[in-house]
This record gives C-alpha cells, sequence and structure tokens, in this order.
C-alpha cells in the first residue's frame, strides 16, 4: 500500500475538527504532505524537532483535552515501538484514539540517509539498497492488531488498499467512535505500506491522490 493513501482517507472518513496527530520520520511527511486541515489547532506533532514516540501520548491528551471528539493518530511502527503500552492508558482513560500504524519494517529516514552516503549511484537508479548495504536500519514485523486486542481495542490489518471487508469493518468502528461517548475505547491499525514508497520523494505523490479517491480501504479505527 502506498503511504500517500493513507492520510487521504482518513480526510474523506473522519469529520472536520478530527484532531490529527502525526508521529515518525517518513511516515509525519507523507501525512503532511496529503492531509488538509480545516478547522484550527487539530493538527499535533513534534514537527522538526526530530523526536520519535510521543504521538501516542499527544493523541491521548488530545482525547481527554477535548472529550466525545475522535483523534487519529498516524504513526510510523518505528515510532509506535517507543510507547506501545499507551494503547492500554487510552483504554482505561476512554479515549476515542484511533492509531494507525504505518508498518515498512525499517528506520526509514535513517535507512535513507545511509543509502545516499554509502551507494548514491545505485540508489538513484534502482531506489532502494540491499539488505546488506545498510547498517542496522531494518525492524522485525510487530503484528500491532494483535498487539492491540491483547489490550483490549480494536484491532485490524490491512496490507491492500482494495480490501472491501477490512473497509466496511473500519468504517463501522470510526462511525462509533465519532458518537462522542466518553467511555469508548480506541483502536488500533496495522497497515502495511511499501517501504520504498516511505523513501520516495513526498513531493512526487501529489497527483496520486486523485486516483485514491474511491478507495476501500486502508484501516481501521
Amino acid at each position: 500500500m502506498h503511504p500517500a493513501h493513507i492520510a487521504s482517507t482518513c480526510r474523506a472518513v473522519f469529520p472536520k475538527g478530527t484532531v490529527l496527530v502525526a508521529d515518525g520520520g517518513n511516515a509525519a511527511i507523507w501525512t503532511m504532505f496529503h492531509h488538509l486541515m480545516e478547522v484550527p489547532n487539530t493538527l499535533l506533532s513534534t514537527f522538526k524537532f526530530g523526536m520519535l514516540g510521543a504521538g501516542p501520548a499527544q493523541a491521548i491528551g488530545a482525547a481527554v483535552a477535548r472529550p466525545g471528539q475522535p483523534v487519529c493518530c498516524i504513526i510510523g511502527d518505528g515510532a509506535m515501538g517507543f510507547h506501545p503500552q499507551e494503547i492500554e492508558s487510552a483504554i482505561r482513560l476512554g479515549a476515542p484514539v484511533v492509531f494507525i500504524v504505518m508498518v515498512d519494517r525499517q528506520w526509514g529516514m535513517v535507512k535513507m540517509n545511509q543509502q545516499f552516503m554509502l551507494r548514491p549511484i545505485k540508489t538513484m537508479l534502482f531506489k532502494h539498497l540491499d539488505a546488506d548495504e545498510t547498517i542496522k536500519a531494518d525492524l522485525g514485523e510487530i503484528k500491532w492488531d494483535d498487539l492491540a486486542r491483547s489490550m483490549g481495542a480494536h484491532g485490524e490489518r490491512v496490507a491492500e488498499a482494495a480490501d472491501a471487508a477490512a473497509g466496511d469493518r473500519a468504517r463501522t468502528r470510526v462511525r462509533g467512535l465519532r458518537g462522542g461517548a466518553r467511555g469508548r475505547g480506541p483502536g488500533e491499525a496495522h497497515v502495511g505500506a511499501r517501504a520504498v514508497a516511505l523513501q520516495e520523494d513526498a513531493r512526487g505523490a501529489e497527483g496520486l491522490e486523485r486516483g485514491w479517491r474511491h478507495e476501500r480501504w486502508t484501516w481501521s479505527g
């Protein structure tokens, strides 16, 4: 699944005024390129400070500060790995947060810089290097949907944008979060994003959104 698809889908599903939290390296960049903030004070991120892992706490804080409003947190798998236990915090606090974990199994920005430093010509030609040509930049895969369910949240794994059944479940869960009950629990998504796509120049995906407006769909809540 191309990462540009995710933020545009969230724009279509969530109501105006939903707080968006973006956390990660390349995951946050793709999100910023394809998210349109239409209501002031509805965007949280660490922006250019560079640290990872603040997103879950920011999302819970936003949900507590604005009771009854859903919060969407788009986060990379590396960033989510810092504080995954905050899913339990969201459950305990009744914070209606949807965590969408973009999974590419790598430290994307670190790996991208290594590629251009170590093998610039090959990187330019093939967009990526072989696994043994970068240094400790790859991660194992965590089943975030299973992890969410183990804490009492809803979990959904989606690998293809055309996954209609997952899309229907996603819409049902998001409608529930829209309902405004403070006691509603969070959802967790596990979204497979192509590793190379996360490393591409995000500007090259600006025209892709129009071709993906009829998706069925990306994630769950």
